[in-house]
């Protein structure tokens, strides 16, 4: 069972980080000192259907600092809510392996706040994220998410440094808990 909690916690925290690839990506802009803007945000989160349908992980990856770290919190476990973090390295090979278990999958993107520091080297994107997923096996699981993901300029290229979603509601019904792929190491 914590393997089937893992892989939709895992996928729920890649909505955040695919949708800011449209800024990581902005390339020319960054470069000439514009920092990041919330034109440049705005215009990432369209850029999330796209990337979930093409379930590309190290497109997901390619926006996260080499020190990212992504992290879910209150996600349900046997003995309780537990906490994860995966390294960027971990979070790719995550996705890459929880995608092939997933027939279905839907989400919606709510209350999406943008807070950019004066120098627009920093900014921070906080949203919540209301998911159903139907993996193979055909579990349905539901869940909503509360993210905040931080990003910084980092030699004229926005970054993800961190993300940290919060589990607020986590459903699962059928399917079978046995052979999810992954869990950190």
């Amino acid at each position: 069972m914590r393997r089937l909690l893992t892989l939709v916690a895992g996928l729920s925290l890649c909505l955040l980080l695919t949708s800011m690839a449209a800024v990581s990506q902005a390339g020319p802009a960054g470069a000439q000192g514009k920092g990041i803007t919330e034109q440049k945000i705005q215009a990432m989160i369209k850029a999330t259907e796209r990337a979930i349908r093409n379930r590309d992980a190290r497109g997901v990856g390619s926006i996260l600092a080499d020190d990212a770290i992504v992290t879910l919190k209150d996600m349900p476990g046997p003995d309780g809510p537990q906490t994860l973090s995966f390294t960027k390295k971990q979070y790719i090979r995550f996705l890459q392996a929880s995608w092939e278990l997933i027939k279905d999958h839907t989400y919606e993107r709510r209350d999406v706040q943008i807070d950019i520091a004066g120098s627009g080297d920093i900014a921070t994107v906080t949203d919540k994220v209301l998911e159903t997923i139907t993996t193979v096996d055909g579990a349905v699981i539901k869940s909503a998410i509360d993210e905040e993901s931080i990003l910084e300029m980092r030699d004229g290229r926005v970054e993800v440094i961190s993300v940290e979603g919060v589990v607020r509601r986590f459903d699962v019904v059928g399917g079978q808990a046995a052979g999810y792929p992954w869990q950190p190491d």
